[in-house]
């Protein structure tokens, strides 16, 4: 067998950076995938120490825990904390949903985005976590859903009452009070005013039509009108119409300008009606 001793031998294992990396471990090493990638670099055991010092470090960090910035932490400071503890960088992070609600509160609850806004800017300049915004959240809402079920109850048991005493009252005559009522506002028809007065509970109408009775009588017995004098030619009318007739004369003056036209054109026909029911015979 002819060697040719001028011919340079082939490479072997230890000749390389990384080979003479493995040989330097134990053998229990040599075959993990970490040392076979640090025998990839050009000097694996410079690379090896950087490893193990970056792993130190972070175990000492670890260690030490996340630290709150302390008096005169800048604005990155800040920053660098509220990310570390799960803080979004924006308001986008946060979200809200309207909470399920009872069908009678439905039409008292809407979402104002304006005050969610308002709620996701002050929470991310305090460093609030998402899960922590919506348990604050849920909180308010439960709260603001109590008072309302508190409050339409109470005003529930309120109008019961109330409508309950005005049947008492007035018995046979509900019906005739309110559609007394119903007819003083008919010149609302057409106007924002009309739809207000729909809109009422009419257990509020009920209320408010007691008001009106004793308002119209009130003010005729001031006037000293005697409904019950009959007098010869006169047109027959009841006193209910009158009396709804002068209520809504009278509102017109006291709700009209002092010497606009409409206070002039209501204050002419209060007065024609007064002159009137001095003459005029009322039916019963």
């Amino acid at each position: 067998m002819e060697i040719n001793i001028d011919a340079p031998l082939p490479p072997q294992p230890g000749d390389t950076p990384g080979g003479k990396f493995l040989e330097a471990l134990p053998e229990a090493y040599r075959q993990k995938d970490w040392a076979q990638k640090l025998s990839q670099h050009e000097n694996p055991q410079e690379e090896f120490y950087k490893q193990f010092d970056n792993q130190v470090s972070l175990i000492g960090r670890k260690t030490e825990g996340i630290k709150l910035p302390g008096e005169g932490a800048t604005e990155d400071d800040w920053k660098n904390f509220h990310k570390s503890i799960g803080v979004p960088d924006t308001v986008d992070g946060y979200a809200y949903k309207l909470p399920e609600l009872p069908a009678h509160l439905k039409e008292h609850f809407a979402e104002d985005a304006g005050l969610v806004k308002v709620m996701k800017e002050a929470a991310l300049s305090a460093g609030v976590r998402p899960d922590s915004f919506g348990k604050m959240t849920e909180a308010f809402d439960k709260y603001v859903i109590a008072q309302a079920e508190a409050q339409i109850k109470g005003m529930s048991e309120t109008l019961n009452k109330v409508e309950s005493e005005f049947k008492a009252k007035f018995g046979e005559r509900s019906k005739q009070v309110l559609d007394s009522f119903q007819a003083s506002v008919m010149e609302l028809n057409g106007t924002a005013d009309a739809d207000i007065m729909d809109a009422l509970d009419p257990r509020v109408k009920a209320v408010i039509a007691a008001h009106h009775e004793n308002f119209a009588k009130k003010y005729i017995r001031e006037d000293k009108l005697d409904l019950n004098t009959p007098s010869s030619g006169g047109t027959v009318m009841t006193a209910n119409e009158y009396s709804e007739e002068y209520g809504k004369l009278f509102a017109r003056v006291r709700g009209a300008q002092p010497g606009s036209a409409d206070w002039l054109d209501a204050s002419a026909k209060l007065k024609a009606l007064k002159d009137k029911g001095a003459s005029t015979t009322f039916a019963k």
